[in-house]
């Protein structure tokens, strides 16, 4: 470059690259793009998943991220490429999936998860300073990548793996890249959601293509997902997988076909923000966290999630010591109360037991391999908070817990 010349900056910074997009592109690089879970269209894939300028940071040189972004990709792409030839090859003749190859694969594709659209807007969600702090997060996460090879350590050595695939191409992908999902609700944790990647009865998914997904699984799986081999999918089980696979977008997802993303569209903007949790100390500090969506599978497990707290609430009020198995259902069902509600009651006795007995994380696949971090954005006394949002929350919690106490 001459000297006095100004640096080309990248304005279109891809969060998932076009490398990876072209998979799930027609013959003119096209895909179809849902919006907010609301708006539908066609684009080429250098306008989707980007967002302008999303890698900068005041305090770096210009396009320093990007760069070293795109010297990986350069890198990791063709062996992508390599790894999605193979799987069409060999899925009709071989029941073994190509795993040599995938496991030397993963680091890359555990970065570009860690750099997704998705987590960049769950390290920047309700701060003050969005674009400085996901990017300060995002660095945290990746230097020396110390933490990229513990997770990918979990994920291939805490997990069994299965090639889904999907002949009619209909798989989606969500602009977090991976996507995660629980298959049996474990608590209602302050820091952390139920699909954390670490964590027992939960599903990786990770896109190859619009026909092949690696699935990544621990516990009640669905039934059609088989260990190291491929998996034919019919289009109710390629649904099942779409929907959850959309659920983990915060802004974008995109698919070959229009169908799926049709499929799935909302009458109305419907997607979920990452949630805020702040848990008050003993000592009087707190801890603020960003926490993930909560994504169950199963929609029956979806609905005990939901109804956990109050369900343990109501048991600990009405039903603890005053009923007996034969009794009648307080419920209303005119069963008895073996046949009714005493399922989910022994249930949430259970994982209440589990969480203040001395078995430290219970819900963890192993101790010997790492969970998905949190992200704690503040821990310390009250009068230190220094986002905004923040305060006023924490001043409004104070002024109710003070009402109550009148």
């Amino acid at each position: 470059m001459l000297e006095g010349a100004k640096m080309q900056v990248t304005k279109k910074q891809h969060y998932i690259p076009q490398g990876i997009l072209k998979h799930f592109s027609d013959d003119r690089k096209k895909v179809f793009e849902l919006y907010n879970n609301l708006y539908l269209s066609k684009k080429e894939i250098r306008d989707t998943m980007f967002q302008n300028f999303v890698y900068e940071h005041g305090d770096l040189p210009k396009n320093t991220i990007e760069n070293s972004f795109a010297r990986i990709e350069n890198s990791f792409i063709p062996y992508h490429d390599k790894i999605a030839d193979t799987l069409e090859a060999n899925y009709l003749i071989s029941q073994e999936a190509p795993l040599e190859a995938i496991n030397e694969l993963m680091m890359f594709y555990v970065l570009l998860y860690l750099r997704s659209g998705a987590l960049l807007e769950e390290y920047s969600a309700y701060s003050d300073n969005p674009k400085s702090e996901r990017i300060e997060r995002l660095i945290k996460n990746l230097v020396g990548n110390v933490y990229p090879a513990e997770l990918t350590n979990t994920i291939l050595k805490g997990y069994e793996i299965s090639i889904l695939v999907d002949e009619t191409e209909m798989f989606c992908m969500s602009d977090q890249f991976f996507s995660t999902v629980s298959l049996k609700f474990k608590n209602k944790f302050s820091n952390m959601s139920n699909r954390q990647i670490g964590f027992k009865d939960t599903m990786i998914l990770i896109p190859i293509s619009s026909k092949f997904y690696l699935c990544f699984y621990d516990g009640n799986k669905p039934k059609y997902v088989k260990p190291k081999s491929y998996c034919i999918l019919t289009e109710e089980q390629t649904h099942e997988i779409n929907v959850a696979i959309l659920k983990n977008s915060y802004s974008k997802s995109v698919c070959k076909k229009e169908l799926p993303l049709e499929q799935n569209k909302a009458k109305e903007q419907g997607i979920r923000l990452p949630e805020r949790s702040m848990v008050v100390f003993q000592s009087g500090d707190i801890s603020i966290n960003t926490n993930k969506k909560e994504i169950e599978f199963y929609s029956s497990e979806e609905k005990f999630s939901k109804d956990y707290l109050a369900s343990f609430s109501e048991y600990k009020d009405k039903y603890e010591g005053k009923v007996k198995r034969n009794d009648l259902c307080l419920c209303g069902s005119r069963k008895k109360y073996k046949k009714c509600c005493i399922k989910i009651h022994e249930r949430c006795i259970d994982i209440f037991q589990k969480n203040n007995s001395q078995q430290k994380d219970w819900y963890s696949i192993s101790s010997k391999y790492i969970v998905e971090e949190s992200i704690e954005v503040f821990r310390g006394p009250p009068e230190e908070i220094n986002n905004s949002r923040d305060r006023e929350i924490f001043e409004l919690l104070k002024k109710r817990k003070l009402e109550r106490m009148r």
